[in-house]
């Protein structure tokens, strides 16, 4: 669904499912660099307008309901895989969903933006 690549990193949302009141993000993180990828935070927003026109760029973060199987540590060479579970939500016709995860005690992020 998107996909990220940085620096030996790939980062990608690989399903999206509604069931019920509740929304499900399968999400994989492959650890192709020389250094270990410490897992620090998350976010998911849902960014509506234009970051060029500032007025009216608005990002709203989304709750999070339950984690499944997130990893502290990617070891360099390794692959996994995580859940994330939120609130039902529906996208709008000029909305985005932005999703970022941080470093613990790094510099690397990586971003995924789902038009």
């Amino acid at each position: 669904m998107a996909v990220h690549r940085k620096k030996g990193m790939l980062f990608r949302l690989e399903h999206m499912i509604y069931q019920g009141k509740q929304v499900y993000f399968v999400f994989q993180i492959r650890n192709r660099s020389g250094i270990d990828f410490e897992v620090d935070t998350l976010d998911l927003n849902i960014i509506s307008g234009s970051q060029k026109k500032r007025t009216a760029y608005q990002e709203n973060p989304l709750g999070i309901s339950y984690v499944y199987n997130r990893p502290e540590i990617v070891k360099k060479g390794k692959m996994n895989r995580f859940v994330y579970v939120v609130p039902k939500f529906v996208l709008g016709d000029k909305e985005r969903l932005q999703v970022t995860l941080y470093e613990l005690n790094g510099n690397r992020l990586l971003s995924l933006i789902k038009p």
